[in-house]
């Protein structure tokens, strides 16, 4: 996972509102808008991962249960 968490395999993902629809942060889109977002630098926020997020650090997940 960690490998996953600095190089996505689907940097940019992108999106259509078939319907009006509110984001988490309270956004309003509306129909027919697109909306993109780069999940590759949720894997590089400093806010999530502490300063040293570009280190490749397995143990990120090491704690973490498998699915079932």
């Amino acid at each position: 996972m960690e490998v996953l968490r600095l190089h996505l395999s689907v940097p940019t993902d992108h999106k259509y509102a078939i319907n009006g629809n509110v984001l988490p942060d309270g956004t309003f889109v509306p129909a027919g808008a697109g909306v993109s977002w780069r999940p590759i630098y949720t894997g590089r926020l400093t806010e999530i991962w502490r300063p040293d997020a570009l280190e490749f650090k397995p143990e990120h997940f090491l704690h973490q249960k498998e699915p079932s």
